[in-house]
């Protein structure tokens, strides 16, 4: 049997490579590109859902390059193999929407949109239901008697007691916490022999001497001394004994030089992809303190104005040779605990380098706090110009037990959505209602959808497992599946089947069926993921995932796709990313390749290369880059095939 499986999924991932080299081939071998890529706005409405396999988020794409015209086919794909999404949209009024549903598996799912050599990509949070309902569930929380933040590293450091908070998770030490934030690593240490180290959910707490965990994922390792030594695994603090099974991760080595620049401070609050908040900031330069601030803030993008061709990362102002300078310029009008704004002064480079038109805006950016219990951010942005828009989150927390979110997006001055989610708990029943408005020039539309859902049980000691959700949706319009439908489906996990130390198979399945104006349907899911660890190299995945009764607000549909990831390091000088994904449904390919070559404490070498393919077009691109840090800057040379050019970048390189 284990030989079987073997081949047959040998014969899958060589199919899938064969397929993939052939259409590189193919493009390669093709005519030149029609336009060379350039940046758009993409953004999700909510970046947060439950991982229930039914809560939905809103995938926007605003395209304000003039060479764009309405018409273009924008292709869309999630990173997570149990999650689903609309595969393409038709841009109208430069704007084109699809729907992400999510899976049952926490975590984070990539969503990728792309046209031409074009793509950009937003993070879709899948939280446990009951980190949803948290109000720090999206954010990471850092307290310390001795706290430090390095700009030019994204890493902080904490000695003596510390806490670290994130999606529901709380990790505790008495001795010394690293949270690398560009590798998504955190490194506890406690007092030997004492079990000092405590990570929770508020459910489970488990005790160790030393944590190394990825905070995003939820897995790690933990070293326990005492009664006796050992190492364990964790997986959403669920303990892995077996040495083959446990998460194989690479704790970086921390810098900890007092000639780079420091931020001294008493708590950091990280929103991602938005800001950092220092409180009680120090600032120190090769171990002078220069000034002291009751509250710091650092920018790091709003919510997708990353403006250079690879993200603004943390400058302000950046320089291209060949898109010229580009500015994002915050001046903060108040910073305090009920919140932030600033007045952005913002310039956008030529040539495809800015998610906007060349030349000078203002945006307006104002981020509150009303109690423990409310929160938001209300945004202007490009208010000098006529394709301006407005963008309101806000977050309620209703009890212990619930939440709500209400949002607001108006693109343009010509695209409305408006939306409500409210998340709680009823006994052991988890609760969602998602209900939107959209209006364009072309029409309007609206839904809703309740969800009810008896989250994963466990059958004995066996390893397998259940959960039942039910639905019903009521709509009108473009995303509307029917005046009233209701739904039910029955999911079932298998334990993981081990195919040698280092290689593992997991199957879930499902059974669905769904009432409209149609009539009742039945469908069927399934996913079968192959995992083999490559020594310390990293993890290497491959699955294959069907769904004939996929539920979108356009009615039901069905999807199939195989995917293959791997990500890892050879050594400590090389880092490899490597994701390539077949859709069968919408008969699409895409695929993407990072090498990062370390070359000392400075200098980087990065060779990259992706593929599109879809409706009897292809594209290939690949790219050169060889960047030098001067202190907290980057200095690159750049070559990218799409654009034919060698072009210089100062201050925006990110690796």
């Amino acid at each position: 049997m284990r030989a079987m499986y073997a081949s047959f999924l040998r014969a899958i991932s060589f199919t899938l490579l064969m397929a993939l080299a052939a259409q590189l081939q193919f493009a390669m071998a093709g005519e030149p590109q029609p336009f060379q890529p350039i940046r758009f706005l993409i953004t999700a409405s909510p970046q947060e859902i439950p991982a229930n396999g039914k809560s939905t988020s809103i995938i926007t794409v605003q395209v304000d390059d003039p060479s764009i015209p309405d018409g273009t086919e924008v292709r869309f794909i999630s990173s997570m193999p149990d999650t689903t999404i609309e595969p393409s949209a038709i841009l109208r009024n430069r704007i084109a929407r699809a729907t992400l549903r999510s899976g049952t598996t926490p975590g984070i799912a990539i969503v990728t949109a792309f046209f031409g050599v074009s793509r950009e990509s937003v993070e879709v949070r899948l939280l446990p239901p009951q980190a949803a309902m948290s109000r720090d569930a999206n954010l990471i929380i850092v307290k310390g008697d001795y706290l430090s933040y390095s700009p030019g590293d994204d890493f902080i450091t904490a000695s003596g007691y510390s806490r670290f908070i994130h999606m529901g998770v709380k990790v505790e030490c008495d001795v010394r916490m690293n949270i690398f934030l560009s590798k998504r690593i955190l490194v506890a240490e406690g007092e030997a022999g004492k079990n000092s180290v405590t990570i929770t959910c508020g459910e489970n707490k488990l005790h160790c001497d030393r944590l190394v965990l990825d905070y995003e994922r939820q897995e790690g390792t933990m070293i326990q001394t005492a009664p006796q030594p050992r190492k364990l695994g964790i997986r959403w603090l669920t303990v892995i004994e077996e040495e083959e099974k446990m998460p194989r991760l690479q704790a970086p080595e921390p810098d900890y030089s007092i000639d780079q620049t420091w931020i001294r401070a008493k708590e950091i609050i990280i929103y991602p992809g938005e800001k950092i908040v220092l409180k009680r900031a120090q600032l120190y330069a090769r171990g002078n303190r220069l000034i002291s601030l009751p509250i710091h803030v650092i920018p790091l993008s709003t919510y997708g104005l990353r403006m250079s061709s690879r993200g603004f990362a943390n400058q302000i102002i950046s320089y291209n040779s060949y898109g010229g300078l580009q500015i994002d310029f915050p001046l903060y009008f108040h910073a305090d605990t009920k919140g932030t704004g600033a007045l952005r002064l913002q310039y956008f480079g030529s040539h495809g380098f800015g998610v906007y038109r060349p030349g000078f805006t203002v945006s307006l950016e104002e981020s509150y706090v009303l109690g423990e219990n409310s929160e938001g951010v209300i945004l202007l942005e490009a208010l000098t110009r006529p394709e301006r828009n407005f963008r309101l989150e806000h977050l309620q927390r209703l009890g212990m037990q619930s939440m709500m979110r209400i949002s607001a997006d108006y693109f343009g001055g010509k695209d409305l959505l408006t939306r409500i989610d409210y998340i709680g708990q009823l006994g052991s029943f988890d609760l969602g209602i998602e209900a939107f408005y959209n209006r364009t020039s072309f029409g309007s539309s609206w839904n809703t959808q309740a969800m009810v859902q008896l989250p994963m049980r466990s059958i004995g000691k066996s390893g397998f497992g259940y959960s039942v959700v039910g639905y019903l949706t009521l709509g009108s319009g473009r995303y509307a599946s029917g005046s009233f439908s209701q739904g039910i489906d029955f999911d079932f996990y298998s334990p993981p089947y081990r195919l040698g130390k280092a290689t593992s198979l997991s199957f879930r399945g499902g059974i669905s069926a769904f009432n409209s104006d149609d009539g009742l349907r039945l469908g069927r899911s399934a996913m079968l993921s192959l995992n083999h660890q490559l020594s310390r190299f990293g993890m290497l995945s491959i699955s294959y995932s069907y769904d004939s009764g996929s539920l979108f607000y356009g009615g039901r549909t069905t999807n199939e796709s195989l995917m293959l990831n791997f990500y890892g390091n050879i050594g400590r000088n090389w880092s490899i990313a490597l994701s390539a994904s077949k859709s069968f449904s919408s008969d699409s390919t895409y695929g993407y390749l990072h090498i990062v070559r370390s070359l000392g404490d400075r200098w980087r070498l990065r060779l990259g290369g992706s593929y599109q393919g879809y409706s009897g077009m292809s594209t290939v691109d690949y790219d050169v880059s060889v960047a030098y840090r001067l202190g907290d800057l980057w200095i690159s040379l750049n070559w990218q095939k799409s654009r034919r050019k060698v072009f210089l970048e100062i201050g925006s390189y990110v690796y």
